[in-house]
């Protein structure tokens, strides 16, 4: 009889263990996966029945006994194993605990793991994971396994060509092409030329098995995992086969959806929420409904507890998340919250894009054995990008695929991969990383062949690669394992059983069966209005201001209108009241539209890990929205309604409560409507103009004595229509609703695919692109590498820093984020800054370079022993973490951009320029040099990685006199550039330049190339700083002797890091790495260098020519110029901005026009002619909506440029003010055309002349009071709550809502006169309307008889004498016919306009002009709201 066999699970590499090393993380048991039945002992007496076993055996590892034969006892094997494995558990975790503190790193020693979790202090993820499977198992809950397979997988995208950059004419062509525009909007495709991303492709991933994908960036690993993943939208087509085990793509969609999910590279979350509340609300929506005897809130503090150790982010649940404007956790603690939030999903195949970028290498580590961990015990299909990956990640993965410009050139076991392409005659590279290898073979610069072989007898090219995989035993081995595997699907139909047992299991009670969320619709719109509620309250800033403004501007009205008469003088202004009151609080709902697109991406991204459905997430808000505005809307109408004086009764004034109520309900839906609608703010901006329009436009008032008969004749409304039109109401708000939430379904405005848009080429850039080609070309073809041979870096200034500490201010009062740090920086030499994510590198970084205006610093920060002068900034680059840039440029005019005002202006123009060109090689962006960089949330322009390098090349071309900071400028990076970013850095270094540069998992070979070490542990608190030595002799040798001994396979990045408990690791040793290094000789030495560093300084720089400081490198005149010129070129290339502006102005002036077309020269037509002068006043609501957006996005762009002392605020809004300039006259004849001449006004060429210059004054006001209004407050989402005060005010307070006279005196005396908008109407309306002879219609004479024996002439006489206003049209009889007015003049100079004053007014209105234009530079100068 054989002996018992081990049978190993399916899915795992022949002959390897992957064992974690010391750390929570402990040893992952590949070969007795008890979650799988994966281990089981059998017996085989024939080679026959082995054989027989084999082909049984599904992709789980369970073996089908052959017919005849008798079956396994899984039970009873699983049962002994479990058994054996709790015997052994304690005395395996000593020994994992005492190997992780004696550095015993065996993957040869097995080791096994009990299901009992650890205590709090020894706390172990697979410990943890193992113990919770099993009490599942216990509970009777079933496993989710589900396999993949893709056969022939092509897909297809926007992209490839050359797109010419859109510019604003290009608008004008897209508006007459509507059918086009259409298709785009419904379909959500941007223009371009369809090309193939992928093709061909063909692979299996099995329960339990993780995939590396492979590719230099834009190869089309994103792509891939989205597609895997079943996230289609936004490719032109997807063709080819993929299954999720018997489930075709569809209906896996359909059924299955979150059991599929994609993890992007970018970190998408509410900013305000904290981390906790983040992860609670994931977890809100998507606790199982059946549990391990655990309640609901009990598995929820377990799972986010979990969580929060696994990623050592445990002391960031009370932080906000924040992003790149809001201060918050760091970005690595930022990234691990998104993969968290994924693994709240619970999925059963999770695709992971780069997230291990902005890691440091530990947690880096860390992440890839916990998804080891994970996918092992609950038998998920994981498939990971990596653009660098260390060895031991790389060795966490069955298989790898790779990827070369969208073909697969491999897909097999990882550790046969290497070998694979040596055997293609590859030269082997033994130091390089397996992953490194892999793909810089893919990279036609990079790779080498091996003696012998050459691109005529090996791969070169993407298609020959691929062919040489079909040719391969591994093409014909996965051919064999995909048919294998397709015959099994059959056989497995127990598996797939339990997979949708187990699906359908982890929904909540009174989840529909056919849903692919995991809880009732309800208890989605329950944990959405919680979540909205915490935004509300937490973004406590805005709720003050809408608060405030609402208070002030009910006052203003109650004051206004205090206590009206009951008399015919108090029913217009009541109509007035009642209808400020509507569109203030209406409006105040305009914010939704921002809102509801911005939040597109965290919508899209929740949809797809199917938390909730986007129809709940707009219902939840209107609840909570509606019920938070209603609390102020009670308020507001308390003060209004009773103050004025309206109807005493209680049903009146719950009419008007509940009116104003609604009415705010329906236009937060209509515009969240437009919202869902458009896809992005300028088309939205188009609706709302014309709906703006249609809602101000009003009709001719009447003065009738009884209200009922007033309304009824003046405004055709019937007061028993009362509760009919409020329903009308409701039905609008049941339509938009329904039209909202089915929007949010349907509509996607997510990027698939990214286009890439070029400036045309002149013929300077012609021959530019033409020389870059051609240094590419050579560069290439021998190999040589020249970058930053010309330079010469003339500075010779040391920057020290001595008993370093910032703390920033907190709710409980201060917390430190530095800690007595030390530390200097040479010219010549290149020192690197690491740490643990978290452990304030950034922050370091940040106060070093003088970028923060938030806590307080202390310690000493010196330039040669002197505090930083001005020009310390100027002097200085900064590559930040985050791209900020500026997305209507190219990538040489922005490099250009840089050069131009930060290289000393005395530096030639030709040399500046040629510099940047030398940059374009360097970072390898010849072929993007004309490519617009884009926005990298609009689906257009650069990739991330390009972004990155566009960062670089930006403080590069700056050519820094004494500095050189950089922020992970190799995140996001493949090793190949990466190692090209850092060997240029060592270039720059060798020729004098000084750089301190934070990095994330450095390779061996990029490690060596830095001088200096200045590490970090979290806290931070410095742990070592020095040299690091040849091979990290030195430091290893700091480590060595304080206990740490490091193994000599180990990356010293890697291993360092570890050692200092910077992951889940703990700490090597007993004492704290920071109290070693300060009680050692190594600081006092770093100490006393520094002193005499500062001594050595300061002597030479006192026996030197001392340079004017300046803290701008150009002149004042110089900073415009450039400025200006971008800015000018942005809105040129901005062409839905400038587009929106003016379609908004002929929109409302045709519907105005033709609403009062041709008036004739009756009574009425005076007032009507008044109505459409007023219509000019809209103007502003129309402009400011788009203003302030703009100067907000610009603004973010002005706070990094001008932190690095490019140019100064001055500059900046002189640019906004100008480029804005000549769309605002084009608006303003646009408008003055249709306005002006439909209705019938004045011919004369004085009186129109006039009125343009006031309505392109009203222009400039208007758009200089939102450049105004955004300088003056932090954000647009602001900008839009003060928006509507401002503007109710402005029509308030103008002379035509109230007539002069009529406004109290109060409001009178000052507020009247300082408005805008009395000056404009004054003027208009005097010019329009003066010696303009009246010609009453019948109906609108006065009939009276005169007193018997007189004429009317004569009865009249008196009157007329004594100066009152109108005529009679027959004097000689006694029946009077009377029309009030005879001219214009009689009607607008008891309102207390005078046309002799319409100069003074026009040059008033130019006064505000100006005013705004210096509340704009004051706000932009002394408020800054960049909160660092």
């Amino acid at each position: 009889m054989a002996p018992f066999r081990l049978e190993k699970p399916q899915g795992h590499r022949d002959g390897m263990l992957v064992t974690t090393e010391s750390s929570g993380l402990s040893s992952t048991v590949k070969e007795d996966d008890i979650e799988t039945h994966s281990t089981y002992f059998e017996t085989f007496s024939e080679p026959s029945h082995f054989e027989s076993y084999q082909n049984a055996t599904p992709p789980g590892g369970i073996p089908i006994a052959p017919e005849g034969e008798p079956g396994v006892n899984v039970e009873k094997a699983e049962k002994e194993f479990a058994e054996l494995g709790k015997e052994l558990a304690r005395v395996s975790h000593r020994n994992l605990r005492s190997a992780s503190h004696n550095q015993v790193r065996n993957n040869d020693e097995e080791k096994v793991i009990s299901n009992e979790e650890p205590s709090e202090d020894e706390w172990d993820l697979e410990v943890t994971l193992r113990g919770t499977r099993a009490k599942e198992k216990e509970a009777g809950i079933k496993a989710k396994r589900i396999g993949v397979i893709w056969d022939n997988l092509t897909v297809k995208g926007i992209g490839g060509a050359r797109n010419a950059v859109r510019s604003f004419p290009d608008a004008f062509i897209s508006f007459v092409d509507v059918i086009s525009a259409f298709k785009r909007l419904i379909y959500s495709t941007p223009q371009g030329k369809e090309t193939e991303i992928l093709r061909g492709f063909r692979g299996l991933a099995k329960p339990g098995e993780m995939v590396l994908v492979l590719g230099r960036p834009g190869s089309g690993c994103t792509t891939f995992l989205k597609v895997i993943s079943n996230q289609r939208f936004g490719y032109t087509s997807v063709d080819g086969e993929i299954r999720y085990g018997p489930f075709d793509a569809k209906t896996f969609e359909s059924k299955y959806r979150g059991e599929a999910v994609y993890n992007q590279e970018d970190d998408i979350h509410h900013p305000s929420l904290t981390v906790g509340q983040t992860l609670n609300f994931a977890l809100d929506t998507k606790t199982p409904g059946k549990r391990a005897g655990l309640s609901q809130k009990e598995f929820k503090d377990k799972v986010a507890s979990t969580l929060l150790k696994m990623f050592n982010i445990e002391h960031t649940v009370d932080t906000v998340v924040g992003n790149a404007f809001m201060r918050g956790i760091s970005g690595g603690e930022r990234k691990r919250v998104s993969i968290a939030e994924m693994m709240v999903t619970g999925a059963a195949v999770c695709a992971w894009d780069n997230t291990t970028r902005g890691l440091d290498a530990s947690t880096a580590l860390d992440y890839a054995k916990s998804l080891r961990i994970i996918t092992n015990i609950y038998q998920t299909t994981t498939f990971v990008s990596l653009y660098q990956a260390s060895e031991s990640i790389y060795k966490q993965f069955d298989k790898v695929l790779v990827i070369d410009s969208g073909r697969q050139v491999f897909f097999g076991p990882a550790q046969d991969a290497r070998a694979y392409f040596e055997g293609l005659g590859f030269l082997p590279k033994p130091r390089m990383t397996t992953a490194d290898y892999l793909t810089g073979c893919t990279d036609e610069y990079e790779r080498e062949y091996d003696e012998g072989r050459s691109a005529d007898n090996a791969p070169a090219t993407p298609d020959s690669f691929a062919d040489a995989f079909d040719a391969s035993a591994f093409s014909r081995g996965l051919q064999q394992d995909m048919s294998a595997y397709r015959k099994q699907i059959d056989n497995e139909s127990y598996i797939y059983e339990e997979f949708q047992l187990a699906n359908k299991e982890a929904k909540r009670r009174h989840t529909q069966g056919y849903s692919v969320y995991s809880i009732p619709y309800y208890l989605q719109v329950w944990s959405l209005m919680k979540r909205q509620t915490l935004l509300k309250l937490q973004d406590r800033f805005m709720l003050c201001v809408s608060w405030i403004t609402s208070l002030i501007l009910a006052i203003v009205l109650a004051t206004v209108w205090l206590q009206l008469p009951k008399t015919s003088a108090g029913a217009f202004p009541r109509g007035g009241l009642l209808f400020i009151a509507l569109l203030f609080n209406a409006f105040q709902a305009f914010g939704e539209l921002a809102a509801t697109m911005l939040g597109r991406p965290i919508i899209n991204k929740h949809r797809a890990f199917t938390f909730y459905r986007p129809s709940a997430l707009f219902i939840g808000q209107l609840i909570v929205d509606l019920t938070f505005a209603s609390t102020q809307i009670l308020v507001f109408s308390i003060i209004v309604y009773f103050s004025c004086g309206l109807a005493l009764n209680a049903g009146a004034f719950f009419t008007f409560y509940l009116c104003i109520v609604t009415t705010y309900a329906c236009f937060t839906l209509f515009f969240r409507t437009i919202g869902c609608l458009c896809p992005d703010f300028d088309y939205a901006i188009k609706f709302v103009a014309v709906i703006i329009t249609l809602f101000v436009i009003t009709v001719k008032g009447s003065r009738q004595i009884e209200g009922s008969q007033y309304i009824k004749t003046g405004f055709s409304y019937d007061p028993t229509d009362l509760w009919r039109n409020w329903a009308i109401i409701v039905v609008l708000i049941a339509g938009f609703l329904i039209t909202n939430v089915t929007l949010g379904e349907v509509l996607m405005f997510a990027k698939g695919s990214t286009s890439i848009y070029y400036a045309k080429e002149n013929e300077e850039t012609k021959q530019l692109n033409s020389e870059l080609r051609r240094k590419q070309e050579e560069r290439r073809a021998h190999k040589t590498d020249n970058a930053a041979s010309d330079l010469d870096i003339a500075s010779r200034s040391i920057l020290t820093w001595e008993n370093l500490t910032y703390d920033v201010p907190v709710p409980s009062g201060k917390l430190r984020l530095l800690r007595e740090v030390f530390g200097y920086v040479r010219p010549g030499e290149l020192t690197a800054l690491m740490g643990a994510s978290g452990a304030g590198k950034t922050t370091l970084l940040d106060v070093l370079a003088a970028r923060k205006n938030v806590g307080i610093i202390g310690g000493d920060v010196l330039v040669d022993g002197a505090p930083p002068g001005t020009s310390f900034q100027r002097g200085t680059s900064y590559a930040e973490q985050l791209d900020v840039l500026e997305s209507t440029q190219t990538v040489r005019e922005a490099f250009r951009f840089s050069a131009d005002l930060r290289q000393p202006y005395e530096v030639a123009r030709e040399q500046k320029y040629n510099y940047v060109e030398e940059i374009l090689s360097l970072l390898e962006m010849e072929d993007i040099a004309d490519a617009i960089i884009g926005d990298a949330d609009s689906g257009s322009g650069l990739s991330v990685e390009q972004r990155k390098r566009c960062t670089i090349g930006i403080e590069l071309a700056a050519k820094p006199e004494l500095l050189f900071f950089l922020d992970e400028p190799t995140s996001g990076l493949d090793s190949q550039s990466a190692f090209n970013i850092v060997r240029f850095l060592r270039k720059l270094a060798a020729r004098g330049q000084a750089i301190l540069c934070t990095i994330h998992q450095p390779n061996s070979a990029l490690f060596e190339n830095f001088d200096r070490l200045l590490l970090l542990q979290k806290g931070g608190e410095c742990v070592y700083f020095g040299d690091i030595g040849k091979d990290a002799e030195i430091l290893l040798n700091y480590f060595r002797k304080n206990g740490a001994d490091c193994p000599p396979d180990a990356n010293p990045a890697e291993w360092m890091l570890d050692a200092i408990g910077a992951g889940l690791s703990p700490r090597i040793g007993s004492t704290d790495w920071g109290e070693i290094w300060r009680n050692s000789p190594e600081l006092v030495e770093a100490k006393d260098a520094i002193v005499k560093m500062k001594n050595d300084r300061i002597s030479q720089v006192q026996n030197t020519q001392q340079l004017t400081q300046k803290e701008y490198a150009s002149p004042l005149w110089h900073q415009i110029k450039v400025v200006v010129r971008r800015t000018n070129l942005s809105f040129w290339r901005s062409p839905n901005y400038g587009f929106t502006r003016l379609y908004n102005h002929v929109a409302v002036a045709l519907f105005s026009g033709l609403a009062f077309l041709q008036l004739d020269d009756s009574r009425s037509s005076l007032q009507y002619r008044v109505f459409v002068v007023f219509q000019v006043t809209v103007m502003p609501a129309l402009i400011l909506a788009q203003v302030e957006p703009k100067y907000d996005l610009a603004r973010l762009i002005f706070y990094r440029e001008n932190a690095a002392k490019a140019y100064s605020q001055f500059p900046f809004a002189l640019a906004m003010v100008i480029a804005e300039t000549p769309y605002s006259i084009l608006c303003a004849v646009a408008f003055f055309l249709p306005l002006y001449y439909i209705p019938g006004f004045q011919s004369a060429s004085s009186a129109a002349g006039y009125q343009f210059l006031q309505m392109l004054l009203a222009e400039f006001f208007s758009v200089t009071l939102g450049q105004a209004i955004a300088a003056a407050t932090p954000s647009s989402f602001i900008s839009s709550i003060l928006n509507p005060p401002i503007l109710i005010t402005f029509a308030l307070f103008c002379g035509v809502t109230i007539p002069k006279p009529q406004i109290p005196g109060f409001w009178r005396a000052w507020l009247v006169w300082l408005d805008p908008m009395t000056y404009l109407v004054g003027g208009m309306v005097a010019t329009e309307l003066h010696d303009r002879t009246v010609h009453c219609t019948p109906t609108e004479y006065n009939v009276f008889s005169a007193p018997p024996g007189q004429t009317c002439g004569g009865y009249m006489e008196a009157f007329f004498a004594a100066g009152g206003a109108g005529y009679l049209a027959e004097n000689n009889t006694d029946v009077c016919r009377y029309c009030a007015y005879k001219t214009g003049d009689q009607f607008y100079e008891p309102l207390g306009i005078r046309y002799e004053e319409r100069w003074r007014d026009l040059g008033i209105m130019a006064a505000f002009c100006v005013s705004n234009v210096v509340l704009l530079f004051a706000a932009s100068r002394w408020l800054n709201f960049n909160r660092r």
